[in-house]
C-alpha cells in the first residue's frame, strides 16, 4: 500500500478542490491518502505549526507528499520525508520558478503540471524534463448527470424563462477578467434587456465584476450563491464566456465543454489547449466585451451553430478530460520510484 499525504492551502480554486478531493476519494484500496489543509480554519494554521505537526505524526508513515502551491511545498521540503510530488499553481511566477531551481539544486522532486502551457514553461526555465509530468484535470461527469434540471436551477435562482444567461465560466481568480463577461453582458442587456450574466459567488475577485456590473446594467445581475455547484449552474446557462486574459485553471473550462452551453472564448495559449474557433467554440484574438458580445450575439441567432459548438466541445470533453484517465494517470505517477 502507498502512503500519501496530500497538502494544499485551505483557500483553493475550483480546480485544486476538485482534484485533491478526487485523489483523495477515488484512487482506490491500494492507497492510503490523507488530506491536509494550510491557512486559517484549515488543518494548520501556518507553516510552523505544519512542519511540526507532520515531523512528530506522519513523518515515519509517508511515502509520497503531494504538495499543491508554494505554501505546501516548502512544508513538505521541510519535513523531510518521503518522495516529494508537487503540483504548482496554474500562474508561475518568475521568483517560484528560481524557488523550484533552487530546490531542484538539492533534492530531487517531481512536478505534475495541469497545462502543456505550464510544462512548456517550466521546461524552458530550467527544470529537468524528465522530472516534469503533463496531468490533464478530470471532469466528474457524475455529478453533470446527478445535477437538477434547467427549469428547476433557474427556479431556484428566480430566473425567469425569456431570459437569456450569459455565464463566466469557473470561479473568479487572477486570469479570468470577469468584468470583461460582464462588460459584454452589459453591451447586450442594452441592445436587448432579455440578456442576464449569473455571476457564481466564488473566487476572490467575483466583487469586482459585481461592482463592474452594478455601475452599468445592475438589473441584469443574477447573483449565484457559492453553495450552488458549478455544475449545477451549468443547466441554467444558455452561453459561457471564457474571458481569460492570462493562464486560467482548465478544469472549469473542461467542466463547462461537458456540461452542456456553447461557449464564447478568449484565445490565449492555455484556453487553445481546450478550444478551437468554429470548432468547438466561437473566440476572438483579445479579451474585448464589445467583441465577445457580437460573438454572443451571432450564437443566439443561429440555433444549428450552437448546437453544434456544444455537442463538439461535450464529445471532446469526454473523450479527453475524464476522471478516470486522470486518477489512473495519478495512480501510475504515485506508483513510480
Amino acid at each position: 500500500m502507498i502512503r500519501i499525504l496530500l497538502l494544499r492551502e485551505r483557500a483553493a480554486d475550483f480546480e485544486t478542490e476538485r482534484a485533491t478531493a478526487q485523489l483523495a476519494g477515488l484512487l482506490g484500496p491500494e492507497f492510503a491518502v490523507v488530506a491536509k489543509t494550510l491557512g486559517e480554519g484549515g488543518s494548520y494554521r501556518n507553516l510552523p505549526s505544519t512542519v511540526l505537526d507532520l515531523c512528530w505524526r506522519h513523518k515515519p508513515a509517508v511515502d509520497v507528499v503531494h504538495a499543491w502551491g508554494p505554501a505546501a511545498l516548502a512544508a513538505a521540503v521541510l519535513i523531510q520525508t518521503g518522495r516529494i510530488i508537487y503540483s504548482p499553481p496554474y500562474r508561475i511566477t518568475a521568483r517560484q520558478i528560481h524557488w523550484l531551481n533552487a530546490i531542484f539544486a538539492r533534492q530531487a522532486i517531481d512536478v505534475v503540471c495541469s497545462t502543456a502551457t505550464q510544462h512548456r514553461l517550466l521546461v524552458e526555465h530550467g527544470l529537468p524534463v524528465e522530472r516534469c509530468h503533463l496531468i490533464r484535470p478530470g471532469v466528474d461527469f457524475g455529478e453533470l448527470q446527478r445535477r437538477p434540471g434547467r427549469e428547476e436551477i433557474r427556479k431556484r435562482l428566480k430566473i425567469e424563462p425569456s431570459r437569456f444567461v450569459v455565464l463566466p465560466v469557473g470561479d473568479a481568480v487572477q486570469g479570468t477578467a470577469h468584468r470583461i463577461a460582464t462588460w459584454a453582458a452589459a453591451i447586450l442587456n442594452v441592445l436587448d434587456p432579455s440578456y442576464a450574466i449569473a455571476v457564481w459567488q466564488r473566487g476572490p475577485l467575483v466583487h469586482l465584476a459585481e461592482q463592474f456590473m452594478r455601475r452599468l446594467q445592475p438589473e441584469s445581475l443574477v447573483k449565484v450563491p457559492s453553495a450552488l455547484s458549478y455544475e449545477e449552474l451549468l443547466a441554467a446557462a444558455d452561453v459561457a464566456i471564457v474571458s481569460a486574459e492570462a493562464p486560467v485553471p482548465t478544469l472549469p473550462i473542461a467542466t463547462t465543454m461537458a456540461g452542456g452551453p456553447p461557449i464564447v472564448a478568449c484565445a490565449t495559449d492555455t484556453v487553445c489547449e481546450l478550444l478551437e474557433d468554429h470548432h468547438n467554440a466561437l473566440m476572438i484574438a483579445k479579451p474585448h466585451g464589445r467583441r465577445l458580445a457580437e460573438r454572443i450575439m451571432q450564437l443566439r441567432e443561429d440555433s444549428r451553430l450552437r448546437w453544434k459548438l456544444a455537442d463538439t466541445a461535450r464529445t471532446e470533453a469526454y473523450e479527453f478530460y475524464s476522471q478516470s484517465r486522470y486518477l489512473e494517470q495519478w495512480r501510475q505517477c504515485y506508483g513510480r520510484k
